[in-house]
């Protein structure tokens, strides 16, 4: 008999994930409390909400853990500038914490896009590993709603039904990742295949697609699903490796030990 899987490991990582998006998500709810770039109404509730399911989440996750959960991290260690600050300087601020001096709304849930999405296919590829763990399982679903709700609030378009022929309609960020190809997550993301000193193409450790200067990356349109290519349909991506998965977190200072 095969020897049972130890969970454990994968169920770190998760943790030390949500444990990155409550930080960035109250840093967020503290940088657009007031001013010019304060969240809406709906925003602000939207955001509270999610930071307040994951660190549910991370209760949930401890509580598997027991005895081998490990301390929290620091979250003084976390960068949400991704190490040069490019590309997503502007999402905290300057420093990627208070005072919050140049926070960008928009770059706040550029952001908050690349970790929902991200979110999407490592718990997606971490689901054969911790299939004995109900909660772990569920943290899934609830990851691709977040991601969703997200992208929507990021729209331009809002949630405005539109149709294909709209001219509004290529540059609706969708709730679902698309192959439309106005639905890519940053037209600025041109320029070699992602590695370590290339933090500007950090989107392509999600979407595995890289751009070129002449033709920016349709990171998003993934035409790949269960290890089959050119399907036409919209759908999330496919599980992310567990070594990329890994060099996306250590980008923002994480570390699953």
């Amino acid at each position: 008999m095969d020897s049972p899987i130890d969970a454990r490991p994968s169920i770190l990582m998760i943790l030390r994930f949500k444990e990155l998006t409550v930080e960035f998500y109250g840093r967020g709810l503290d940088a657009y409390a007031s001013g010019a770039q304060a969240f809406t109404a709906g925003e602000h509730a939207v955001v509270a909400q999610i930071r307040r399911q994951e660190q549910a989440q991370i209760a949930e996750l401890r509580r598997v853990l027991g005895s081998a959960a490990p301390a929290a991290a620091d979250p003084s260690t976390f960068d949400f500038t991704a190490g040069t600050g490019a590309p997503f300087v502007g999402a905290l601020g300057a420093e990627g914490g208070a005072p919050y001096t140049g926070a960008l709304k928009k770059e706040f849930f550029k952001l908050a896009q690349l970790f929902g999405d991200f979110g999407v296919r490592f718990l997606k590829a971490l689901l054969p590993v911790v299939a004995a763990h109900e909660a772990a399982v569920g943290m899934h679903g609830t990851q691709g709603r977040h991601a969703a709700i997200l992208r929507s609030m990021r729209s331009g378009a809002g949630n405005t039904p539109l149709t294909e022929s709209s001219t509004d309609y290529t540059s609706l960020i969708a709730p679902w990742v698309g192959l439309v190809s106005g639905r890519i997550f940053d037209t600025a993301f041109t320029g070699a295949a992602d590695n370590a000193s290339t933090q500007a193409y950090i989107a392509t450790l999600v979407y595995g697609v890289a751009g070129t200067a002449s033709a920016p990356s349709k990171s998003e349109a993934n035409q790949v699903q269960e290890g089959i290519g050119s399907l036409k349909a919209d759908a999330f991506d496919e599980p992310i490796d567990t070594e990329s998965a890994l060099a996306f977190l250590a980008r923002f200072g994480v570390s699953p030990a």
